[in-house]
């Protein structure tokens, strides 16, 4: 009863819980978009609205602010870009003009100022146990989903969470498009590069073994180069970085790992015919000028069509929301998969140049302190690894469910205890 009475005369108390509530809705929005991406909007509305108004009540009852220079630094220079482009397209009456600036200026602003409940480190492992159970529900979804296309399984009561996916059963390899897939692109290196992180304790090891070992085949039979791509790059890090201590003491744990997933892969492959070969032809494809369909590559075609469109208007840009003579998409004439090429279409060199500086703002931010703690440095390499994954795929920069990509690390560096020098107060 005592210590009821002294919660209730103790506002800040009261604030203080309140805002770790509020840092569990923020990882359960977290594990919906990414188990859900493009779906379901008005819910995740609701629950982003929610935590928006509440660390708005946060921050006015603190009476301050306490922003991490990189933090500041980059949606200042995002902003700038984002505003810029926004209004040219607006002011050039761009159809896509207005969706381009509810994702990247509205939801930047939002995401931004809802990341101060993530003030502890405390606070930022339960993101990563969020990103854990995500990676877990995406690979289960995909085994069900894949077994279900191919015939295999006839679940009556299986919801198709994403009414444009499909499964491809081609000559050589397979090919599986339920789009919460990609997220395994920034999912499996956070978890994967998480198992060996010196703060990580053995409840968590264990969550994210088990979200890396159900990632690995999804990951394998998606057919998606970039997915491939990322796959082995994350792999090579954790063997020849960090991860060489934990494999050197777990000898016969991730060696028995390895044949388990290997021998999954290769009863996989047996079933439906996949060959080595199918698997580089299908890698290739991506560096050829030829399609799999015999036309030209249409991902060479945006750049060419794009570079084109940037040489009309190089210094200031089209403006956000329009696209070129060369249409990818019929409903979004103004979206492409080349995200950089459209980016420097858009925004002209003005824009594009202060796109580039929130970038490096974020890198600079991971890299800047003397002592780099692990995960900072995970983060590093994590949040490269997505910009180059987004250059030939609209991930980072297109829907809201993906901005998490770029937030996640910028909220660990917000949240984490710095020198007093290189923070700001408002």
């Amino acid at each position: 009863m005592a210590s009821a009475i002294k919660c209730i005369n103790n506002p800040r108390k009261q604030v203080k819980d309140t805002r770790l509530r509020l840092v569990l809705v923020l990882a359960f929005l977290i594990f919906v978009c990414f188990c859900f991406p493009q779906v379901i909007s008005d819910f995740k509305l609701v629950i982003l609205i929610v935590a928006f108004a509440v660390s708005l009540l946060f921050l006015i009852f603190r009476k301050k602010i306490t922003i991490n220079k990189t933090y500041l630094k980059f949606i200042a220079a995002y902003l700038i870009y984002s505003v810029y482009s926004a209004l040219v397209g607006i002011l050039n009456n761009n159809p896509g003009a207005l969706d381009f600036a509810r994702v990247n200026v509205v939801y930047y602003v939002v995401l931004f100022l809802t990341g101060f409940l993530v003030r502890t480190k405390r606070d930022f492992y339960t993101i990563k146990h969020a990103c854990a159970l995500s990676a877990i529900f995406i690979s289960l979804y995909t085994f069900v989903f894949f077994l279900q296309g191919a015939g295999i399984l006839q679940l009556k009561h299986f919801i198709n969470i994403d009414p444009t996916s499909g499964v491809g059963i081609h000559e050589g390899y397979l090919h599986v498009t339920n789009m919460n897939l990609s997220m395994l692109i920034f999912l499996f290196p956070f978890n994967l590069f998480s198992i060996a992180s010196p703060n990580t304790g053995k409840k968590g090891a264990a969550l994210y073994l088990v979200a890396t070992i159900l990632s690995i085949p999804a990951m394998v039979i998606s057919g998606r180069r970039i997915i491939w791509i990322v796959l082995a790059v994350s792999i090579l890090l954790f063997i020849f970085g960090r991860g060489k201590k934990i494999l050197k003491k777990r000898k016969v744990l991730f060696l028995v790992i390895a044949i388990v997933i290997a021998t999954a892969i290769i009863v996989v492959f047996n079933t439906f015919d996949i060959t080595i070969g199918g698997l580089f032809d299908r890698f290739n494809e991506a560096f050829s000028e030829i399609d799999e369909l015999g036309g030209e590559n249409v991902r060479l075609l945006q750049m060419d069509a794009l570079f084109q469109g940037f040489l009309r208007r190089p210094l200031f840009g089209s403006g956000a929301g329009i696209g070129v003579a060369y249409v990818r998409s019929a409903s979004s004439p103004w979206v492409y998969e080349m995200t950089y090429s459209l980016i420097l279409y858009n925004s002209g060199i003005i824009g594009s140049l202060f796109f580039v500086l929130s970038l490096l703002y974020v890198l600079n931010g991971l890299l800047k302190r003397r002592r780099m703690d692990s995960v900072r440095k995970d983060l590093f390499y994590i949040f490269i690894i997505c910009i180059v994954a987004s250059a030939t795929n609209p991930y980072m920069f297109s829907s809201f469910d993906f901005l998490f990509w770029t937030f996640i690390p910028l909220w660990y560096i917000n949240s984490n205890k710095l020198k007093r020098r290189r923070r700001v107060r408002l």
